[in-house]
């Protein structure tokens, strides 16, 4: 029977010299505490595998690899901006910064529960946090069943990446008012404009969602336009946007490209009021 040990040196995963491993498995862990600071990084690996046949001398086969990772931290939330003031019945719009290397897994935000600390209430429930743009995310809170008077409201946030998890507290002064009385309504009323809004997203490839396009662009079928494209372009981490869009089913189409790699892809969006970032996948 032959025998094999194995000896790894690492470089890139210190701030000053290598990390050497030594083992008599094929897999093995590297503390990456000793790694920099947070950051998307090539670790370049070579090594050699040495073995000892039952007859012979000992011999040893060279290998070298690269293998991309990223040293991350649990998302940083770095500012909630939120109103003061706002009607009975109406949900509390929130505006969330913050900033993570690696994908955003879970956010969630709602009223904290009274008798368990870091826990949401069940009553109203939380709700699911979208992101709008890169590193900007919003929510809308219940809060139907306020009265009408100031309020300290308990905020909870909640942020999940593949690193760990990041909880942010906030008690704010919150106003709830009346509605504001529409006004008589006039024989020669005007008929209600319809409403618009905005879609924005990011394109990536459908074979590694992590890698995003760094160019190209994107059409919107326009209904004004009898289904004729509008173009947005797409900027160095994917992004793209279309303002004042007609609510309602829309078609986007993408060609984007990265490091020579180009592909294509479609998406159906139903626009509205709740409607959040949207993924187009390419191939």
């Amino acid at each position: 029977m032959s025998t094999r040990q194995q000896e790894i040196t690492l470089r890139g995963v210190r701030a000053h010299g290598e990390l050497k491993v030594s083992t008599r498995v094929g897999k093995f862990e590297i503390p990456l505490e000793l790694a920099l600071p947070k950051q998307k990084v090539r670790i370049e690996v070579s090594a050699y595998t040495s073995y000892t046949p039952d007859f012979g001398e000992q011999r040893k086969s060279p290998w070298v690899a690269s293998v991309p990772i990223i040293l991350d931290e649990p998302p940083d939330i770095r500012s909630v901006t939120l109103t003061n003031k706002i009607e009975t019945g109406q949900a509390l719009p929130v505006e969330i910064t913050v900033k993570s290397l690696s994908l955003i897994t879970q956010f969630d935000c709602g009223l904290e529960d009274p008798d368990k600390p870091d826990e949401f209430a069940q009553d109203p429930k939380k709700v699911k946090v979208n992101q709008v743009k890169q590193d900007t995310w919003s929510a809308r809170i219940p809060t139907e069943k306020l009265a009408v008077g100031e309020h300290k409201l308990p905020l909870l946030f909640r942020a999940k990446n593949a690193v760990g998890e990041t909880i942010l507290k906030r008690m704010p002064s919150v106003v709830v008012a009346d509605p504001i009385q529409p006004t008589a309504a006039k024989t020669d009323k005007k008929p209600t404009a319809p409403k618009k809004g905005r879609i924005v997203g990011v394109v990536a490839f459908k074979n590694d969602t992590h890698v995003k396009c760094a160019s190209g662009k994107v059409r919107l079928d326009d209904v004004n336009n009898n289904g004729g494209g509008r173009p947005a372009d797409i900027d160095d981490n994917g992004w793209f946007e279309f303002d004042d869009v007609l609510h309602g089913r829309h078609t986007l189409s993408a060609e984007g490209s990265k490091g020579g790699v180009k592909g294509r892809g479609t998406l159906e969006v139903d626009l509205d009021d709740s409607t959040g970032s949207q993924t187009i996948l390419v191939e």
